[in-house]
């Protein structure tokens, strides 16, 4: 039996204590003690489910658990980390030469889904992207594929978003400096005939939704390659990079910074190219760009908070459960983080994700946390998806990496070096700045964030079916 109990504690107040007695024959089969495993909460849903179903995940899907050991990538797999699963649809992943640990091989229709606490949500359905498509995942993922080969896993991604799934999987983790649930934890949960009843309807949202994704996919990289082109980044990229090279002191004075990095021929190079084929300074078109404010975060509330990992290049992607509310978001103390329709987005910190850009379109009330910098471009000179893209490029990275400080692990780029970078903007023959093309990237940028979005709206539909099919099972 589980229970929840609110007890005071010194000094005044209540805290909820959650408790549960579990008769010794009814400890899981795998001898697990953790209490969380026996919270009422978990208890409770999958006593729900059990009560509606007639079958389990183990009678529709098996466990794929062949691995890939360490070697090189001769075949070029694409190989896919946990973050590379957010927002239910597969990202871009990577490419090494050189696989450093072990993974999971899938295939077109498995479903991937992470087993740690952390990223319980990240789960989603294998595109078919090449022929003989076969990616490689990391171990923290669990693989499931259909016993039956004309079966589909796209119903199933629907299931496991699920208020009434997450919560058992969030109380069915074991370990301390990693917790995770165990694939047997998936295998096991019970399906409610009601969902298997919708499984086509559903399922066919989730597959709209992934082709929708893939397009997007596609219209992106085809802006970048025209960007690219245009600038004559191959050339540029024909030259070696130096492993040694020399700077005098009165640079090192005149920059005031003394990181090699920022000194490194590669960069100079790049600016000299950039200023050759035509560019202005982000300060030349943009006020100094603002950082975000720490946020206060309050569950279901109207604004949504953009954090590093809503800074998509395709456009920003809110996490539902990142909110605040009218009140901080009014504050005066926070309006330099309210983010506009229009603004561009950037990484400002952490390894890996600083320099990502992204643009915000829509009038639901946002604001930038503190490692996001706004920038407001005019857009007569500057569209904003076309920076984003430029600052996404491979330039445009390159050059928030020239202009960062800090260790590793604390990086950032302050507004003022932000302001210093050099942004490609060709002109007309009568030298205007040639917005056309600007805007048939720009389209093409704004293509791929609609298709994304509409992409994520069938998924939540697809979500909002399961869990309604499922509470209607319940009564």
């Amino acid at each position: 039996m589980g229970k929840k109990a609110r007890v005071p504690i010194l000094g005044g107040g209540l805290i909820v204590v959650a408790f549960s007695i579990i008769p010794i024959q009814k400890v899981h089969h795998g001898l697990i003690f953790d209490p969380e495993h026996y919270h009422p909460d978990r208890i409770a849903a999958l006593t729900k489910l059990r009560a509606a179903s007639s079958s389990n995940v183990s009678d529709y899907f098996s466990e794929i658990t062949a691995l890939i050991t360490p070697g090189l990538n001769s075949v070029n797999s694409d190989v896919f980390d946990l973050t590379d699963a957010l927002g239910w649809l597969l990202g871009e992943g990577d490419r090494p030469i050189v696989i450093n640990s072990s993974k999971k091989q899938a295939r077109p229709n498995d479903l991937v889904i992470s087993r740690l606490r952390s990223y319980l949500e990240e789960v989603c359905i294998v595109p078919s992207r090449s022929e003989n498509y076969a990616p490689l995942f990391s171990t923290e993922f669990i693989v499931l594929r259909p016993t039956k080969d004309n079966d589909s896993t796209s119903w199933l991604l629907a299931f496991l978003l699920s208020k009434q799934v997450q919560t058992i999987l969030r109380w069915s983790q074991t370990g301390s400096n990693h917790p995770r649930f165990s694939s047997r934890t998936l295998l096991d949960l019970p399906i409610p005939d009601a969902v298997l009843g919708i499984q086509g309807e559903v399922g066919a949202l989730v597959k709209a939704a992934v082709k929708l994704f893939e397009h997007a996919k596609v219209l992106y990289p085809e802006a970048e390659e025209e960007l690219l082109e245009r600038l004559g980044w191959d050339k540029l990229q024909e030259q070696k990079p130096e492993l040694i090279f020399v700077g005098n002191i009165a640079e090192l004075n005149r920059m005031g910074r003394v990181d090699a990095e920022h000194f490194h021929p590669k960069n100079r190079r790049l600016r000299e190219q950039l200023i050759k084929a035509g560019t202005m300074r982000l300060a030349d078109f943009c006020p100094l760009p603002n950082r975000g404010v720490q946020p206060s975060f309050v569950p279901d509330g109207d604004v949504f908070v953009l954090a590093s990992k809503a800074i998509r290049p395709q456009g920003v992607a809110p996490v539902e459960d990142a909110r605040t509310d009218i009140a901080f978001w009014s504050d005066a103390a926070n309006e330099k983080a309210r983010v506009r329709n229009g603004d561009v987005l950037l990484n400002s910190t952490g390894v890996g994700t600083l320099g990502r850009a992204s643009f915000y379109m829509g009038d639901t009330p946002a604001i930038a946390d503190n490692h996001v910098a706004i920038i407001r471009p005019d857009e007569v000179v500057c569209l904003p998806p076309y920076l984003s893209l430029f600052l996404n490029s491979p330039a445009g990275i390159a050059q928030s990496e020239m202009f960062q400080t800090g260790s590793s692990g604390q990086l950032e780029i302050y507004p003022q070096h932000i302001q210093e970078i050099l942004i490609y903007l060709p002109r007309n023959r009568d030298g205007s700045i040639d917005l056309a093309w600007q805007k048939k990237l720009a389209d093409k940028v704004v293509g791929a964030s609609l298709a994304k979005q509409q992409a994520q709206e069938k998924l939540a539909q697809a979500k909002k079916m399961v869990e309604e099919a499922i509470l209607k099972s319940l009564w």
